[in-house]
């Protein structure tokens, strides 16, 4: 019999949740990704990033993907986000899935740096655009991929 050797930071499953798509549904993403997270070790700054990074993907599929498919198709089944967190020996990955709209084409092709401001006048933020920004600046990698009508949203963050 032949056994098939897996590289040694291949993830593993290691917590799998799924919430509504909806706003008020960001603190349990949170709470939820936190508990697991801390459950691997990790605490600080670096979970406060990664936690920054997954609440700003979450509710950019809220706002712009889930609720404009159900919107549109006046769907009865509640949108909803899944999210798998896995654990590597480098890596914490997270994957999250939603059935909303495609992204617009190659909008995650290139890293996205936030957009110029002064941190010392938070008049001056913009009102919109910096989510993919913050991602990136909040992560190692960030991915999309879309298949069979489902997204993905890879967050990979490297340990320590």
């Amino acid at each position: 019999m032949r056994h098939r050797r897996e590289r040694p930071d291949t993830p593993v499953p290691y917590s799998r949740a799924r919430f509504p798509a909806r706003l008020d549904a960001l603190a349990g993403i949170g709470d939820w990704l936190r508990g697991a997270c801390e459950r691997c070790g990790e605490s600080g700054a670096w979970l406060d990033t990664f936690e920054l990074a997954a609440i700003e993907a979450s509710s950019n599929i809220i706002r712009h993907a889930a609720a404009a498919t159900a919107h549109a198709a006046q769907a009865s089944d509640e949108p909803v986000i899944a999210l798998t967190l896995r654990r590597g020996t480098r890596a914490l990955t997270l994957d999250l899935f939603d059935g909303g709209r495609p992204v617009p084409q190659g909008l995650f092709d290139a890293r996205k740096a936030l957009p110029p401001f002064d941190p010392e006048d938070i008049d001056t933020l913009p009102e919109g655009g910096m989510g993919l920004g913050i991602m990136h600046a909040s992560v190692d990698c960030v991915e999309h991929r879309r298949r069979l009508g489902i997204n993905r949203l890879r967050l990979v963050k490297n340990r320590g």
